[in-house]
């Protein structure tokens, strides 16, 4: 298991003892040791490397340009190499008063979060006043403080961060600066997760009933005027229930929510209607379209469009799945019926199904 900056003290590591200790911690789950199955299998070093230096320090940073985000599971750690080395004037073999160093602050993109740290060379020895971030959060910053001696010139600590779940795709480009002016970019590409999703389900009154289904698209118009609310949301914790009357003759509400930060996230569940007579009798009720609902979102929106409206209300729930910070959510629900060209369409077949039905029934009668 990965131990997260953020979600450790303030850490001192100058001296290799304290990452002896440190590095004990492994045991209790706090760090991954470098030889541990779950590190090697993860990490690729080499893929790319960029550099940048000042007049004392040089920053190097080595690891993948790429990951490809899975879509049924939780993306896995990606790690880089960074190596901060001392440049400036060689030191004397007995100098053991002058403190060369710099401090390495790291950011990460938006759609990267909860940096940790796998590896330290020369057992830790140089590396000191580790200041992390807070759990959870996209875009965080953490920084290390790296010293230099006679013996030690070079350190290079192992490094890792992964994207959320839905992260957007695209360039995820990391920031690194040192205190004494070098500062370098480094940037990966999250691809394979497309930028919107779209999810499709059939439901009826029995929330425990899901089906996979597909639609077909059918000429539309609009059933009722548009309505717009705000909300904003604090926390995770926090929902907001909603309730639309249904238009007479909509069968189809599309729920658009959209939002400013592409950090947050969030979605639209217990989605029903009822009937405003009460309950329905069991005949009623059977004879009741199921609702097919499909999402389809993007690093700032959701848009869920609910098929198989019948008179009623329309309810449903806002969900912020995660929140970086007070974000105002707009819902806008849009209502829409089939359009008269569409409707002529589909009476066509019907009607010419019931002649040809109705013709055979009176050749069989002139036949008795």
């Amino acid at each position: 298991m990965l131990k997260t900056f953020a979600s450790q003290p303030r850490r001192r590591w100058r001296h290799a003892p304290i990452l002896a200790a440190a590095l004990a911690c492994a045991a209790a789950g706090f760090l991954l040791s470098p030889g541990s199955g779950a590190a090697r299998s993860q990490v690729a070093f080499g893929t790319s490397t960029v550099s940048a230096s000042d007049s004392n320090f040089s920053l190097t940073v080595s690891g993948p340009d790429a990951y490809t985000i899975p879509s049924d599971t939780a993306p896995q750690y990606q790690y880089w190499q960074l190596t901060v080395a001392y440049i400036g004037t060689p030191l004397a073999p007995d100098d053991h008063t002058t403190d060369p160093h710099t401090t390495v602050t790291v950011t990460l993109p938006q759609n990267m979060l909860n940096p940790g740290i796998t590896d330290v060379s020369n057992g830790g020895a140089g590396v000191s006043d580790c200041v992390f971030g807070s759990p959870g959060v996209v875009g965080v910053s953490w920084s290390c403080t790296f010293h230099f001696s006679p013996t030690i010139t070079s350190i290079t600590m192992t490094v890792g961060a992964r994207p959320y779940f839905d992260a957007p795709t695209g360039p995820a480009t990391f920031s690194y600066v040192a205190s004494s002016g070098a500062s370098t970019t480094f940037t990966m590409q999250l691809t394979g997760k497309t930028d919107t999703t779209t999810t499709t389900t059939t439901t009826d009154s029995n929330p425990t009933s899901t089906t996979t289904s597909t639609s077909t698209s059918t000429p539309e118009v609009p059933a009722a005027p548009p309505t717009t609310t705000t909300e904003t949301f604090t926390d995770t914790t926090q929902t907001q229930s909603e309730a639309v009357p249904v238009a007479p003759n909509a069968d189809t509400a599309q729920i658009g929510l959209s939002w400013t930060d592409p950090s947050a996230s969030f979605d639209v569940t217990g989605v029903t209607v009822t009937s405003t007579t009460g309950s329905l009798s069991l005949q009623s009720a059977q004879t009741k379209p199921k609702l097919v609902i499909s999402k389809k979102r993007t690093p700032t929106s959701l848009r869920v469009r609910v098929k198989g409206l019948h008179r009623g209300k329309l309810h449903y729930k806002i969900v912020p799945r995660r929140l970086h910070g007070k974000t105002r959510v707009k819902t806008t629900v849009t209502q829409l019926k089939p359009a008269p060209q569409a409707l002529a369409a589909a009476e066509t077949p019907r009607n010419s199904e019931f002649k040809a039905a109705a013709k055979t029934r009176d050749l069989a009668g002139a036949s008795v």
